[in-house]
């Protein structure tokens, strides 16, 4: 008499049941169980592990969405309230994470201004986070380089009283280092120069194609004696001056026109100017 191998000696070999039908058994079973694991909720806690996992990942918006689906179900299920605090603080520290990430992108594009804004926006979210921390400390530099810039935008903008982007420019600097060292005197200057326009109007402009001053030749073209033998040779940049105790703008013109006998004189004249207008016109 053969050994029988332990095959078959099993009870269902000897009763004919074939393999195909214990594989299948087998295989059907397994699949239940994934469909039971399926339609099973995550715990809490494994949610939790997993938004950990997203955001240790750098995938910070999966992480927000685990986290904000955490806190739904807490809120509707009524259960898992000591993880509520935790949750929270890990959501927001996500969601500040994601507007780092944007600001690194502008950093990297070389839009500071914008890059700034963002890290205060996540500061708002996590103050005290060590990320943000680490940010401005590796951005002190081109921070500083920005600065300047805009510093010697500034300056450049005040004597050329331009206002308007003087005014640009140290708000640009507000934003970006608000306790600069030079930003009281930059405002101070600034003042001054509204100030003075407030006093006697803003500052005429040379003409970018012969550098004449358009109220001073429509002055002379009221006084000279021939106005139209009037030959413009030279014009002054309009400066800020004080005359008898009074602020003017004045440029220096040299011309030529005829007098009473037709002969051409050369003449260089002073216009001290208020309000877009001839005040007084002086030997130079």
């Amino acid at each position: 008499m053969s050994k029988k191998s332990f095959i078959q000696r099993i009870p269902g070999f000897r009763s004919g049941v074939r393999w195909k039908t214990i594989v299948a058994s087998i295989f059907y079973a397994l699949l239940f169980l994934a469909i039971v694991g399926a339609l099973t909720p995550p715990t809490i806690e494994g949610q939790i592990q997993q938004a950990q996992e997203y955001a240790g990942q750098g995938n910070y918006k999966s992480a927000v969405r685990t986290y904000e689906k955490i806190l739904k179900r807490i809120e509707e299920e009524g259960r898992g309230t000591e993880y509520k605090a935790q949750v929270e603080q890990e959501l927001a520290q996500a969601r500040a994470d994601i507007i780092l990430d944007e600001a690194e992108q502008h950093f990297e594009k070389g839009n500071v201004e914008k890059a700034l804004e963002c890290i205060a926006q996540a500061a708002e979210l996590v103050p005290n986070y060590e990320r943000i921390a680490s940010v401005n400390e590796a951005w002190e530099d081109a921070i500083m380089d920005q600065v300047y810039t805009y510093v010697g935008a500034a300056i450049i903008a005040l004597e050329t009283w331009d206002l308007a982007g003087a005014r640009e420019a140290i708000d640009s600097i507000s934003r970006l280092m608000p306790d600069y060292e030079d930003l009281a005197y930059l405002e101070e200057s600034l003042a001054e120069k509204k100030e003075i326009i407030a006093q006697i109007g803003p500052k005429p402009q040379n003409s970018l194609w012969d550098g004449s001053v358009a109220c001073v030749k429509d002055y002379l073209n009221k006084v000279l004696l021939d106005p139209y033998s009037v030959k413009y040779e030279e014009w002054s940049a309009v400066t800020l001056i004080t005359y008898q105790g009074q602020d003017f703008w004045a440029v220096r013109v040299k011309y030529r026109a005829k007098n009473a006998f037709g002969a051409y004189i050369l003449e260089e004249k002073v216009a001290l100017m208020r309000n877009n207008q001839v005040v007084a016109l002086l030997d130079y």
